[in-house]
């Protein structure tokens, strides 16, 4: 059984990286501080390779076939240029094609039905947190999209069981592999609508809440709804509730926590789960 050395969470605002000298410096700091715990903790776990769950932000050709979860199964993926509004040029990520090709398999015969994509585009929902978490884009990674930027999105249900589908995954994987997982996405933000730049900072609080506290239920009961009353980009925390499947009983710990950055049109955070494994 491989191990499960982390299990992480942050947001993924590009306009971190694309105007980094926009917010004031000590919240700036702060979130700076947040993506450097990550990172030691990344380090420190020393995976082989990585998943990381982010929503797809219609920049694939899938539209308007848009399936609920893709997987990426190739060597190697690009990401979309981005200097206009994430400050991140085009860029090669390495990945595992046999893993993702076998993870494919497992959650498929777990029941649900994830895409396959052979040339799927990257872009900041993955990139600004690996800019911060491995730099050197030296870690393979394998990549899952979830719908969560217009609907029809997954239950939270359906997020949380193929979260549990790729613990499932990782642990028949061989004893000496290590495994990362890293959701990235939320929290309350408004996109392309005139409330872009507010946010819900008790929304916010509550969600940190219910992970912290492992009170999974109280998070998948969870309405459309109320996840909107934070923002059309609060259901990125679909990418959250899929780690917090893998990690089921595993309490969360907050590592950065910054409510509101106006120029940065939203708060920011960053948690762990405290897996056994690590």
């Amino acid at each position: 059984m491989a191990r499960l050395v982390a299990a992480l969470a942050t947001v993924h605002n590009p306009f971190i990286t694309a105007f980094p000298d926009a917010a004031p410096s000590e919240q700036a700091d702060a979130v700076h501080a947040g993506f450097g715990l990550l990172r030691a903790e990344l380090e420190h776990a020393s995976p082989d390779w990585a998943l990381v769950i982010t929503n797809e932000h219609l920049r694939n050709a899938f539209y308007p076939y848009l399936p609920p979860f893709a997987l990426g199964v190739a060597p190697q993926f690009q990401s979309v240029e981005e200097v206009r509004n994430a400050g991140l040029g085009a860029q090669v990520v390495p990945s595992d094609e046999n893993v993702a090709s076998q993870l494919l398999e497992s959650v498929w015969d777990g029941g649900v039905d994830v895409a396959v994509t052979h040339d799927l585009l990257l872009d900041h929902g993955t990139m600004v947190p690996l800019h911060f978490l491995t730099p050197r884009l030296d870690l393979p990674i394998v990549h899952i999209h979830q719908a969560t930027s217009r609907g029809p999105r997954p239950p939270l249900k359906r997020c949380y069981q193929l979260g549990q589908l790729i613990r499932e995954f990782v642990e028949t994987r061989p004893a000496s592999e290590r495994v990362a997982l890293v959701g990235t996405g939320g929290l309350s933000h408004w996109v392309g609508t005139p409330r872009m730049g507010e946010v819900n900072a008790e929304w916010d609080q509550a969600l940190l809440r219910m992970l912290v506290e492992r009170r999974d239920s109280d998070l998948l009961s969870m309405s459309n709804a109320e996840i909107e009353a934070a923002g059309n980009g609060a259901h990125e925390v679909r990418n959250w509730v899929t780690i917090a499947g893998a990690t089921r009983g595993c309490p969360a710990e907050v590592l950065g926590y910054v409510e509101h950055i106006q120029p940065w049109t939203m708060g920011s955070a960053q948690i762990k789960f405290h897996v056994q494994g690590g």
